[in-house]
């Protein structure tokens, strides 16, 4: 097997049932399968896939019960039996031949970690295409992050070699799992960027989803980047410049949310020992730290901040 697909799922049978018949009018005679694992508590997704068992290479797996994201990719990858490894997200929608253009890249190559190019919903009828620069391969990681910036961290545009099989049970289950899987594989095998559209991504509601939590993006996103920068693997510099995107994105966003409706947020300390050398979070983030919070509900009743920081990223 050349290529294995990996639908980790929960609670989306509709647009993972869309994703399935995508992929399998796609793949044809190529040597691909689908694996399908399923954190639902529900028997909706487990109905759904009933329709495709016909399929040879499609493989379904309900999990006994929600043992959260991060172990459900564990869970894709371990089931896979494909050269290289393709993580789609159940809602993602798949560009026109999607599945040639990533086949035809892998089947000789012997990269860890490939990356594609793929389409931003910014809500209706707003798009944004992400990298503007062509194709390139690189041994340093080091070079492909600070090329690639933060969106390298998208799963579904990630290709991971399968000896990332070897290093599973490495890294946290975090929202940033399959990350930390590519950022190693990368680093031993080398990383490709292609410049073809395999997918387009819905960003207009990201707070939406899993990922809307501070914690996510201070600590989760950076856990292996320190790592590998302490290891000198990663330069800081490049550390930094992945922070302050996301201290002018992202993160003053989710802070400014997170005050309004009185959600946790981290201690100033803990992140200061993080970021204190990004200027982005002494002007981002710091002052959205301290500002009265009337100020805070001010702005984001009567100034169109929200909408600017989403649009950004």
């Amino acid at each position: 097997m050349k290529l294995s697909i990996c639908i980790p799922t929960y609670d989306r049978s509709l647009s993972l049932s869309f994703l399935i018949n995508t992929i399998i009018k796609q793949t044809k005679s190529l040597s691909v399968e689908i694996i399908v694992c399923d954190n639902s508590e529900n028997l909706l997704t487990q109905e759904v896939c009933k329709n495709f068992i016909k399929y040879k290479n499609f493989h379904y797996h309900k999990n006994d019960q929600n043992i959260g994201f991060a172990k459900n990719v564990k869970n894709c990858i371990e089931r896979s039996s494909g050269d290289y490894i393709w993580l789609i997200g159940d809602d993602d929608l798949l560009s026109a031949d999607a599945v040639n253009v990533v086949y035809n890249k892998i089947v000789n190559s012997n990269c860890g970690w490939i990356c594609f190019n793929f389409t931003k919903l910014l809500g209706k009828h707003k798009f944004r295409r992400n990298y503007l620069f062509q194709n390139f391969e690189t041994n340093s990681l080091d070079l492909f992050l600070n090329k690639m910036g933060i969106w390298s961290s998208f799963m579904s545009i990630t290709i991971v070699h399968s000896d990332v099989k070897k290093v599973l049970n490495k890294f946290s289950y975090n929202n940033y799992y399959l990350f930390s899987l590519a950022l190693h594989i990368g680093s031993q095998y080398g990383c490709n960027f292609i410049n073809n559209t395999i997918l387009s991504r819905d960003c207009s509601n990201i707070t939406s989803h899993r990922f809307d939590n501070l914690n996510t993006y201070l600590f989760d996103f950076f856990e292996t980047i320190n790592y590998l920068v302490n290891k000198n693997i990663l330069s800081s510099k490049t550390k930094i410049k992945l922070a302050n995107s996301l201290f002018v994105g992202i993160v003053p966003f989710l802070l400014i949310k997170h005050r309004i409706d009185k959600k946790l947020i981290p201690d100033i300390r803990l992140v200061f020992n993080n970021y204190n050398n990004c200027i982005n979070f002494w002007f981002f983030f710091v002052p959205l730290y301290f500002i009265p919070k009337r100020i805070i509900i001010l702005l984001y009743n009567n100034i169109n901040l929200i909408k600017s920081i989403r649009n950004i990223y």
